[in-house]
């Protein structure tokens, strides 16, 4: 058994992680690109979805602060966007295709 002493010097030692800027759209609603603001992450992939969750369409992710994703091809109505990190953390917005 061992015994000793603890001293803390400075309680807050520990420093605050950033907080993570939030991904962003635009414009939400969309004609012929998506502009997807990052916020600097690294993101794997993007995946577009129908309201009905069947996928639509994928395309490859970036390192940039702002990824542009054309959806001219869709038809118009409502989707969602799920963007994937590198590291697995999956969001899901919304926009709509004109």
């Amino acid at each position: 058994t061992q015994t000793g002493r603890i001293i803390v010097l400075d309680a807050s030692a520990v420093p605050d992680l950033p907080a993570e800027r939030p991904f962003t759209l635009s414009p939400t609603t969309a004609t012929e690109h998506l502009f997807v603001g990052t916020g600097g992450r690294a993101v794997d992939h993007f995946e577009v979805l129908g309201l009905d969750g069947r996928q639509v369409a994928v395309h490859t992710g970036t390192h940039g602060p702002v990824a542009q994703l054309p959806v001219h091809s869709l038809p118009s109505g409502n989707y969602l966007l799920r963007i994937v990190e590198v590291h697995g953390k999956a969001t899901t917005l919304r926009f709509s295709k004109h």
